[in-house]
């Protein structure tokens, strides 16, 4: 969840990832203010949410572990239902896709499910 620290942590481990931060997904604005975004800057966004588009705003130091250094992060709010009743619950999440850098992308469940056997990504 994004706004846990060592669970950030770890993703990015799993997927070598450095200075390369993953996108966050929200329920909502307020969301991404109580993980300590800006309110007023989000405000100037919020009109093209929810959608299928990320959004890489500014980040401050309260949230380097979340954008390691590279001072802005991509946001989203999902239109999908399910996805927003899940959000409701848990909180931001950071997503990421299943393969590794430079290594080619899954293309369906099956090579998605076999590239996080392969890299251990559980």
């Amino acid at each position: 969840m994004a706004k846990n620290p060592e669970a950030v942590s770890r993703l990015c481990d799993l997927k070598q990832r450095e200075r390369k931060p993953g996108s966050v997904i929200a329920a909502n604005i307020q969301q991404l203010v109580d993980m300590g975004l800006d309110e007023q800057w989000l405000s100037l966004i919020n009109h093209y949410w929810p959608a299928a588009i990320s959004i890489v705003t500014p980040a401050g130091s309260n949230l380097d572990y979340l954008h390691q250094g590279v001072d802005s992060l991509a946001l989203r709010i999902p239109t999908d239902k399910a996805i927003h009743k899940l959000l409701l619950k848990t909180g931001p999440i950071i997503t990421s896709s299943v393969n590794q850098p430079r290594e080619l992308p899954a293309n369906n469940i099956s090579e998605a499910i076999g590239l996080i056997i392969v890299h251990q990504l559980y």
